[in-house]
């Protein structure tokens, strides 16, 4: 543990970095999860056209 004043200062400037930078990784993990959902969802219409038009040709 840090003993003086600079260091413990210097200790939570580090910490508070750190958690900024994963923060923004997390952020940035979520918006790829996102645009991966609206793809899913994208892909799941295209197939539930696809299986509309094939009911409906029988």
């Amino acid at each position: 543990m840090p003993e003086n004043i600079e260091e413990r200062v210097a200790y939570v400037e580090g910490w508070g970095s750190d958690q900024a930078q994963s923060q923004n990784e997390l952020c940035e993990m979520i918006h790829q999860l996102g645009q991966r959902v609206e793809h899913l969802d994208q892909k799941v219409d295209r197939f539930r056209e696809d299986l509309d038009a094939r009911i409906t040709n029988l």
